[in-house]
This record gives structure tokens, C-alpha cells and sequence, in this order.
């Protein structure tokens, strides 16, 4: 993380995978971000026999707000080649259709589930300090790098606090890439 545009990133790993794991990766977290100050942004996936629902309710209702969610596969190679969807200014076409398996079809899901359940988190009175973040689903962990290097051009002035959770495959990948591209010595994970 010694390129300029890592200077103010902080990237905090938990594969946390059931609701249990995320509670207590929020309770971490909130801590980290307080310490910290600046913006925050969560990086999420989870394998499809987990519950995101019950993981992604308690990042909801976690009380941190998160300027931008972005929801990805465990693939660290770019090898899907497809094309990043912002969600947040995505409007909903229900006549399309397609003809080709979605390979997005789980992040774009969590993604929604996320939405629905910010929904109901604000209209019951909590998550106040949940903004309108920005989301996004894209093919690879390399993506999501480029997806970071751009919200921290974008905010030079404020310390981004990113949250990678969901998995221990998610966590390990975002790793791998990290090494692989020179971002991070291994040296920093011989514990």
C-alpha cells in the first residue's frame, strides 16, 4: 500500500460468515472507524449457502455509515469480464430481459437485500447515521481496488476506513491481489 493513493486507506480484513462473526466484526470496526475519523466503505461477499440476510441486517443496523457499498465475487483474476453496475443510480427495467446467465445475479441480490433492509431499518428509527450511500456490484477483487483507488482520489482530504467482510474466501482473495500487485508485502502477514 505504498502507492500514493493507498496513503490514506485503511483496509481492515475480518471472514466473518455468520451473523455471530459479523456482530463482532462490527463491534471492531465501529471502533477502528471512531479512532480514525473519515469515510467508510464496506466490501462484501459471502458464499451462497451462508445467510446474508442475517449478515447484512447487522451491518444495516450497525450504526455505521458507510458512504459506499460494494458488493463483489471471490474472483481475484478479472477473469468474468463484466461491467460494474452502480446500482445507486441504476433505474429498474422489469421488461428486460436476458438471455445469459446473470453471473452477477448473487451480489446483485445482496445488493437489493441491502436496500431492503436499510428500507426498513430507517422507517423503524434506526440507522439514522446511515446515508445514501453509493453502491455498486462489480466482477473481481481487482475491480474493487480500482473501485477504492477512485473513492480515495475522490475524498484526498478524509482517511477511507474499508471494511472487507463476508467471508474468509473474500478476505484471502483481497489479499492475494494485494500481494500480486505489489500493494502489500507479505512481510506485514508473517504474524
Amino acid at each position: 500500500m505504498d502507492s500514493p493513493e493507498w496513503k490514506h486507506v485503511g483496509i481492515y480484513i475480518d471472514g466473518a460468515h455468520t451473523e455471530e462473526s459479523v456482530t463482532a466484526c462490527v463491534h471492531w470496526f465501529r471502533e477502528v472507524k471512531e479512532r480514525n475519523g473519515g469515510i467508510n466503505v464496506l466490501v462484501f461477499n459471502c458464499n451462497k449457502t451462508k445467510d446474508a440476510q442475517k449478515m447484512l441486517h447487522v451491518l444495516v443496523g450497525s450504526q455505521i455509515a458507510f458512504s459506499h457499498v460494494i458488493f463483489t465475487t471471490f474472483d481475484t483474476r478479472n477473469t468474468m469480464k463484466v461491467q460494474k453496475r452502480d446500482l445507486s443510480a441504476e433505474k429498474k427495467d422489469d421488461t428486460a430481459t436476458t438471455k445469459q446467465p446473470n453471473p452477477l445475479a448473487w451480489q446483485e441480490a445482496n445488493a437489493k437485500l441491502w436496500e431492503d433492509l436499510r428500507e426498513k431499518d430507517t422507517e423503524k428509527g434506526g440507522s439514522e447515521v446511515v446515508t445514501k450511500e453509493k453502491k455498486a456490484v462489480v466482477g473481481s477483487i481487482p475491480e474493487v481496488l480500482d473501485e477504492l483507488k477512485g473513492i480515495a482520489v475522490e475524498n484526498p482530504d478524509s482517511r477511507v476506513n474499508v471494511l472487507v467482510t463476508g467471508s474468509l474466501y473474500l478476505v484471502g482473495g483481497v489479499l492475494e491481489v494485494l500481494i500480486a500487485n505489489g500493494s502489500l508485502s507479505e512481510a506485514v502477514l508473517d504474524l
